[in-house]
């Protein structure tokens, strides 16, 4: 698995979140699968505790997203410091910090019912490819960012905003969900259209801006 993953990360990076909200861990029914097949649940809660259990038998620790964008994790039998692999609704897959030990692979059950790591993988990888593909047909352009911003906007919450130039002269925004972490433009008609990472909303900002 280490030699697979090691392999694909690199070539599905940019389907990949970061550790920089709690939204990415919190409300959701993660597993982690050991060496022996035991499948331990992990809860992340809100205020900062962790909950494993495994077979009815549970034990209470502490987590925390540091500013470094690493994720602490205070359990028994020693506290662990691990960073981004790849992350994303169905699976956060983590490394442990300045250690080349096995990943740290935590699966959301609802997402991926038959906790089958590779074979996610292995879609997401298809849907990159598939994207290449797509932006060699676009229309070449260039942008350039003039501002970067936070903002809060009553119906929306805390947001990340980038101001657009492009090189025909037009102007529109990205947005970057401040708790979904995900990347957006706003169309008059269809309201917030949601992209794969940031290129991608760049790409669709532009074609919707030119039609």
């Amino acid at each position: 698995m280490k030699e697979y993953l090691k392999n694909i990360l690199p070539k599905i990076k940019k389907f990949s979140q970061d550790l920089d909200t709690i939204e990415v861990l919190v409300d959701k029914s993660w597993v982690f699968i050991d060496s022996d097949n035991n499948i331990h649940a992990y809860t992340f809660l809100r205020d900062n505790r962790l909950i494993i259990s495994i077979n009815g038998n549970a034990q209470e620790g502490k987590w925390e997203l540091l500013p470094t964008r690493k994720l602490y994790i205070s359990k028994i039998p020693c506290p662990k410091e691990f960073q981004k692999g790849f992350i994303d609704d169905a699976l956060c897959i983590l490394k442990k910090s300045d250690s080349d030990d096995d990943p740290f692979i935590l699966i959301n059950k609802e997402k991926i019912p038959d906790l089958n790591v590779e074979k996610y993988l292995n879609s997401i990888l298809k849907k990159s490819e598939h994207f290449k593909v797509e932006q060699q047909a676009e229309v070449k352009f260039d942008f350039e960012i003039l501002k970067e911003s936070k903002c809060f906007y009553p119906l929306w919450g805390w947001h990340k905003v980038f101001d657009i130039k492009f090189s025909n002269g037009l102007l529109g925004y990205v947005f970057k969900g401040g708790q979904s972490g995900k990347y957006f433009y706003f169309d008059g008609f269809e309201g917030k259209v949601y992209c794969l990472d940031f290129e991608d909303a760049v790409i669709k900002l532009f074609k919707y801006l030119n039609r």
